[in-house]
């Protein structure tokens, strides 16, 4: 490339700059501390009401206690390492749950018994916990069975050196970690090194294991300093890294090994946090509360980091070492109170409006931009016609991506429920069910019932993804995908796999039996009984 064409490039990603605030060059310029305690207290008022320690007290008090066993845990875990809050009534609630309901995840059942340590109880469940679930389902209850060692519990037959062990031994080629297959998962490797971090300076063996897991985690950061999961780039993958770096004392805006172009796994993050506080799964996605939580304590792991005290997984409660916490070093406040929407545009992600009517101000925003950049030009003396024809043509070609690209909002979507021509050869039933969490709370629905059985039209070819989608869209029910050819359902009505263990998602049945390919490749055929279903265990629970 000629030293000409450089500056006409520099030239034109000067004007961008200049006419779109808020989009700026990867440099490395760090979040600050006060940028993270506002994202942290963000999402406390997105989930509480209010961020100060008494309205986090009262919510501990109130809704975290209501939340007990459905979806408060990972918070109650959170609230303990930020604030000296009192969460007695919250584990009472949780001891109370766990006593009158059967809880056949080894996972979620160490997820209790870290909620119970983390709240200060010294519940005889917790280690009732570590004899009957290290190691029962899969690598994650290893994991989890590690956090509970790390905090001083124990039981016989049970000891850190041995959990630790079972998951060196699990240990991929790669050097990270997965739940199946030959090649190492972000997230899960990520999560094996928060537990194996307290262990690794008084073990030359996890020591290895972890710098060489560490090492990957650096090779899969992606330029923009996010990561993937199952091939999409999302923010719990960023979250969980975050974690696993400040349980290591990594400062992952300072180390160069995990800053790619400028850009740090908390400059990734953030760009999925929303207006509301909260985040998302995927960029231009709603509000999600797995995303959120996890970036909760992913920003709160990376406080506690800079803070000097110990790493998330290693609670105050069970170790006491006198250090302060973040929510009391900082100071707390709900920033985004009184602000506009285009005040705080640079940190949230919003959704484009429906339909084409975006189209005319995104086509004078670069013809703006076009109009800039001549300036430049002209400003800085360089009014060669081959500069100024470049810009033309840049210009030319977003304005044509503006003008053949649609880009509908969810609403527009599911207004769309047109389905391709074709001669229609029999009729198939549709249906969605997560009798597996019925009654858990929130966007789950009391009798597990997210879409009762209904009869579609069906044409030739047509696949079970597709007649999905067409029930999705006619619902009105929200549908979450990865890949484009092989496709693989991740979440339908804001219910995603691994919400509710390691081992949970969706799958689909044909005619009562459990399909041997993928939704996209089944063709459906006239009668065919196609139910969708959530699964915590492998379809075992089915």
């Amino acid at each position: 490339m000629t030293k000409t064409v450089f500056k006409r490039a520099a030239l034109l990603i000067i004007s961008i700059i200049t006419a779109v605030g808020g989009f700026a060059l990867p440099t490395f310029a760090a979040f600050s501390d006060n940028d993270i305690s506002d994202s942290v207290s963000g999402i406390y008022v997105y989930r509480t009401g209010g961020s100060d320690a008494e309205s986090i007290q009262k919510y501990a008090d109130s809704a975290l206690c209501e939340g007990a066993g459905a979806d408060s845990e990972w918070y109650a875990m959170t609230i303990s390492q930020s604030f000296d809050t009192d969460l007695s009534a919250y584990a009472q609630a949780l001891e109370k749950y766990v006593s009158d309901n059967e809880v056949p995840s080894a996972s979620t059942r160490e997820k209790y018994a870290l909620a119970l340590a983390a709240a200060g109880s010294d519940s005889p469940y917790i280690t009732e916990v570590l004899s009957n679930s290290v190691g029962e389902q899969g690598i994650m209850s290893y994991v989890f069975g590690l956090h509970i060692l790390n905090n001083g519990f124990e039981v016989n037959g049970v000891t850190k050196e041995s959990t630790a062990d079972a998951i060196l031994s699990m240990q991929l080629d790669d050097g990270g970690w997965a739940v199946m297959g030959e090649f190492a998962d972000v997230d899960v490797t990520a999560m094996c090194l928060q537990a194996l971090a307290p262990l690794y300076e008084d073990d030359d063996e996890i020591k290895a294991a972890c710098d060489k897991a560490l090492e990957l985690l650096s090779d899969k950061q992606q330029d923009d300093g996010g990561f993937k999961s199952m091939g999409t780039e999302n923010s719990e993958s960023a979250s969980q890294v975050i974690c696993a770096l400040s349980a290591f004392g990594i400062d992952c805006q300072e180390d160069e090994r995990f800053i790619k172009n400028g850009s740090s796994a908390i400059d990734a993050l953030m760009q999925y946090r929303l207006e509301s506080g909260a985040f998302c799964h995927v960029s231009g996605d709603e509000e999600n509360e797995t995303a959120t939580v996890e970036a909760l304590y992913a920003l709160v792991s990376y406080q506690r980091m800079k803070n000097g005290n110990t790493p998330f997984y290693v609670f105050d409660s069970c170790n006491d070492t006198g250090a302060e916490k973040p929510g009391q070093t900082a100071e707390v406040k709900d920033n985004s109170a009184g602000r506009s929407k285009a005040e705080t545009s640079s940190s949230v992600v919003t959704k484009e409006s429906s339909g084409t009517g975006y189209k005319p101000a995104a086509v004078g925003a670069v013809v703006l931009i076009g109009l800039i950049a001549s300036a430049v030009l002209i400003f800085t003396k360089r009014r060669s016609p081959k500069n100024f024809a470049f810009i033309g043509v840049i210009c030319a070609a977003l304005c044509a991506v503006i003008i053949f690209t649609d880009i509908k909002s969810e609403k527009a979507y599911y207004a769309d429920s047109s389905k391709a021509a074709g001669e229609v050869i029999g009729r198939a039933s549709v249906s969605i069910r997560c009798d597996t969490i019925a009654g858990g709370g929130g966007v789950i629905p009391d009798d597990g019932v997210i879409l009762e059985k209904t009869q579609y039209d069906i044409r030739e070819g047509e696949s079970a993804y597709e007649l999905l989608l067409e029930a999705a869209k006619e619902n009105g029910i929200r549908l979450d995908t990865k890949g484009s050819k092989n496709i693989y359902v991740s979440g339908i009505a804001q219910i995603y796999e691994f919400e509710h263990g390691e081992l949970s998602g969706w799958v689909y049945h044909i005619n009562g039996e459990s399909a041997s390919v993928g939704s996209a490749s089944y063709t459906v055929c006239d009668g065919d009984d196609i139910e969708w279903l959530y699964t915590c265990d492998l379809e075992r629970d089915l």
